[in-house]
């Protein structure tokens, strides 16, 4: 549980750094993204991009650096990798939505907002599940007694739950053998 709530207040602190440092970082996201459209956008002049969309086309990024940034035991290369893609993913969304204009469909309009909103937590959770199964698997109790095993009398093998399995691996009237009798009469605990 400390973990968990360690982890999402990293998140909390990165993201809000990342949101006071974010207008420079908007800027050079907007400059990567005009010179990709120029480059690749023969008719760049017919639509200049506002520099009020760049930011809000690349606030879709702080929560990827924050969640990639806050994740444990991910290396540093990783990261930036990780960050990269997400990067690129979302030059390829706000280039194809401005390569085909999808301000005038409703349609396209909620599929782009839709990608863009999932887009940096599909990248950082394909990139990072192996990382958090540490954090947000359940933790065994260590006051919780260790189960005892017991060898089988019939096939002698080493099972937590004898009965159980007696009555699973060798059927219902595998219990009225003697040598199961005798055992579950030495052993009243596998009973109950």
């Amino acid at each position: 549980m400390r973990a968990k709530i360690l982890f999402l207040l990293k998140v909390a602190g990165i993201s809000v750094g990342l949101f006071v440092i974010w207008p420079f970082i908007a800027k050079a996201y907007g400059m990567l993204l005009t010179l990709i459209l120029r480059d690749f956008d023969p008719n760049y002049g017919v639509y200049r991009l506002k520099e009020k969309w760049f930011y809000a086309a690349s606030l879709f990024l702080i929560p990827l650096c924050a969640l990639v940034a806050a994740t444990p035991k991910m290396r540093l290369p990783r990261k930036l990798l990780v960050i990269a893609s997400g990067i690129f993913l979302s030059l390829v969304l706000d280039f194809t939505k401005v390569r085909l204009a999808i301000n005038g469909s409703s349609v396209s309009y909620v599929i782009y907002y839709s990608l863009k909103w999932m887009s940096p937590l599909l990248v950082w959770l394909a990139a990072s599940h192996t990382f958090l199964a540490e954090i947000f698997q359940p933790r065994i109790s260590s006051s919780l007694p260790e189960r005892e095993m017991y060898t089988c009398p019939i096939c002698s093998a080493e099972v937590p739950h004898v009965v159980a399995h007696i009555r699973q691996r060798h059927g219902r009237k595998a219990l009225k053998i003697k040598k199961v009798r005798r055992f579950l009469l030495k052993n009243p605990q596998v009973v109950s």
